[in-house]
C-alpha cells in the first residue's frame, strides 16, 4: 500500500473532525514531501523518542544502513547491523544506553530503513 493510499484510508475512516485532523497533522509534521509527479514520500522517520533524545532514519541517506541519534548536546550516527558509532560525538552514558537499546531494536531499525528507501 502506498503512503497516499494509507492516508486516504485514514481520511475515509474518519467519523469526526478530530479523527480527520490526525492524518493532516501527520502530513504536516515535517516527515513528508512530494515528488514532482505528486507522489508522497517520507523524508525522515522517527524511530524512537525518549525525552530530548530522538532516533531517526533519513530515506535519502547514503549506505550503509544507519540511524541518527540526536540530543541537546550530541549528534551521532550508528550502523544498524552492528550498532557501531559511524560518525559524530556522543557522551559515554548515552552511547552505552544506545548500545543496550540497539540490541533489541535491530528488527525495527531494519524495517524502517527498508520502508523509507525512495521507490520502495
Amino acid at each position: 500500500m502506498t503512503l497516499e493510499e494509507e492516508f486516504e484510508k485514514q481520511i475515509k475512516a474518519s467519523i469526526d473532525l478530530e479523527q480527520l485532523a490526525k492524518p493532516l497533522q501527520e502530513l504536516l509534521s515535517g516527515r513528508y514531501s512530494v515528488w514532482h509527479d505528486g507522489r508522497l514520500y517520507c523524508i525522515k522517520a522517527l524511530v524512537e523518542q525518549v525525552r530530548d533524545v530522538k532516533v531517526i532514519i533519513r530515506p535519502n541517506d547514503h549506505p550503509p544502513p544507519h540511524f541518527h541519534v540526536l540530543g541537546q548536546k550530541f549528534n551521532a550516527s550508528f550502523d544498524i547491523e552492528s550498532g557501531d558509532l559511524l560518525e559524530g560525538q556522543i557522551d559515554t552514558l548515552h552511547h552505552r544506553l544506545i548500545r543496550v537499546w540497539h540490541k533489541t531494536a535491530i528488527p525495527k531499525l531494519q524495517k524502517t530503513w527498508l520502508e523509507t528507501r525512495p521507490g520502495s
